[in-house]
């Protein structure tokens, strides 16, 4: 059992400069032993397009943020496919792996909470 990328869905838009650029990708994560997935939304950039936006703002919130210092898409699957391995390497079940994994990439159940009917 092991954590695998089930698909990739990079955003369409391909940046100009590959060391200035903010760059999502969309990622169904999943058990290598069934047909499910959840869905993980990555935020890669550049230290040149936070330098860029610190100039127009005061601060900014790195949550769901990894920073790399050039445009690979190559790459990029790489440190998701490390972030999966390290997750396995926990030897967690599967909603103990998706809170590991929702600190680097925000997971559609993130902060879910069951319908109550009683409220």
């Amino acid at each position: 059992m092991a954590v695998v990328i089930k698909s990739w869905l990079p955003s369409d838009e391909i940046p100009l400069d590959k060391f200035n650029f903010s760059f999502w990708v969309e990622v169904e994560l999943g058990l290598d032993d069934s047909d499910g997935a959840e869905i993980f939304q990555f935020h890669f950039c550049s230290p040149s397009f936070l330098g860029r936006e610190l100039k127009s703002k005061k601060y900014i919130l790195g949550r769901h943020l990894i920073v790399v210092e050039e445009f690979n898409e190559s790459d990029f699957k790489l440190i998701i496919e490390k972030l999966c391995a390290q997750a396995d390497e926990r030897g967690m079940d599967w909603d103990k792996l998706s809170e590991y994994l929702s600190r680097y990439g925000s997971w559609e159940f993130e902060d879910y909470k069951p319908f109550n009917e009683e409220r």
